[in-house]
């Protein structure tokens, strides 16, 4: 029983959480648009398309995040866009920097600036 009990947890964790994937998404024509954080519970049982920032190394650094609610939408029909959920991401600040000069270089200096940052030389 306990088994059972913890399998049903561990699903209902996998299904309410939301997942994110790399690409651009339109959004200018949506009826509604909703700024969220994220884990908000709009976040739950959705996918977001993730437009990235990424450094030369291929750390994010930043983001936004969509996900569309169409309506209207059915078999090859895309519908329109009712409702546009959209977080924005920002990742922590370079182990040593400060949040006014957050991007580590190869000089292990911190900058403002990430390409800055990835510009310097070691």
């Amino acid at each position: 029983m306990k088994s059972f009990i913890l399998l049903v947890v561990l699903l209902s964790a996998f299904f309410v959480s939301s997942c994110e994937r790399e690409g651009v998404v339109k959004y200018e024509n949506c009826q509604k648009r909703l700024t969220i954080e994220k884990g908000d519970l709009q976040t739950y049982y959705k996918t977001f398309v993730c437009q990235y920032k990424k450094r030369a190394s291929g750390k994010v650094i930043s983001g936004e995040c969509v996900n569309l609610q169409m309506i209207g939408a059915s078999g090859c029909s895309v519908g329109q866009c009712e409702t546009a959920y959209i977080y924005t991401y920002q990742a922590e600040p370079d182990s040593g920097c400060t949040k006014e000069q957050p991007y580590k270089g190869n000089d292990n200096k911190c900058y403002k600036d990430w390409q800055v940052a990835d510009e310097a030389k070691g």
